[in-house]
């Protein structure tokens, strides 16, 4: 059975999944108590991480080839006491996510590029709940 597309994408998901489910700081301590794929309406357990799929494209480099591009937005989540240290605990853990990830160029195998594109922080104070999140960009090409 030949492989599909929709093979191949799953297959950079579940890399990705693996890699933020296995990443450790410093001294070796697991980084994410959650890694989803999707956003949950309501988001319980800090530091998480979720894999959100974007719009991907489809372009024809040649007469025989097409290049698919998924998009991913990885969103980090961390919490704490004051909204500053919140920022800075979300902004370091994207750090790591971003370091794993930036010089994988193919993504384990699973793709021919794999890029991060872009991150955007984001403080956030609601009723008690002192969070940041750190949106950070990725996208994964294949050629067929």
């Amino acid at each position: 059975m030949a492989i599909t597309i929709g093979d191949e994408y799953w297959a950079i998901i579940i890399e990705l999944k693996n890699i933020l489910q296995n990443l450790t700081d410093d001294f070796g301590n697991v980084l994410f108590r959650e890694v989803e794929l999707g956003i949950a309406a309501k988001i319980d357990v800090v530091p998480s991480a979720y894999i959100i799929p974007e719009q991907s494209n489809i372009a024809v480099t040649t007469i025989e080839q097409e290049e698919y591009t998924f998009r991913f937005r990885i969103l980090v989540v961390a919490e704490s006491t004051t909204s500053e240290d919140a920022f800075n605990r979300a902004v370091d853990l994207a750090g790591y996510v971003i370091n794993s990830l930036k010089d994988n160029h193919n993504l384990d195998g699973t793709c021919e590029r794999f890029l991060i594109t872009g991150f955007r922080p984001v403080a956030f104070a609601r009723r008690g709940q002192l969070r940041s999140y750190v949106s950070i960009d990725c996208e994964a090409s294949i050629w067929r």
